[in-house]
């Protein structure tokens, strides 16, 4: 439930920037799926090891994939969870 919370604020801080809409769909779509990503014992706040995201980030890894289209899709996850990690920690809440 405190996920749901955290994501909610999330939300509205998105909102509140007043960027794309596309661009807050994404962002929250990609905090959403490492929410699912993580242990149901596991607050997205307490995230605090790096293996937690990196563990995340390497289901995207397409071996069959020579091309490695899926470094695009890795990085830009990466870079959304960043700015969620961001938010997050330097909020004032």
């Amino acid at each position: 439930m405190k996920n749901v919370y955290l994501i909610n604020r999330y939300s509205n801080h998105l909102d509140g920037k007043g960027g794309a809409l596309n661009s807050q769909v994404n962002n929250l779509q990609t905090v959403f799926y490492f929410a699912r990503h993580l242990d149901s014992e596991t607050n997205l706040s307490d995230v605090k090891e790096k293996h937690q995201i990196t563990s995340f980030l390497n289901t995207l890894i397409n071996n069959d994939d020579h091309v490695k289209k899926w470094t695009s899709t890795y990085n830009i996850y990466l870079l959304r969870l960043i700015s969620f990690y961001r938010w997050v920690y330097n909020s004032d809440d």
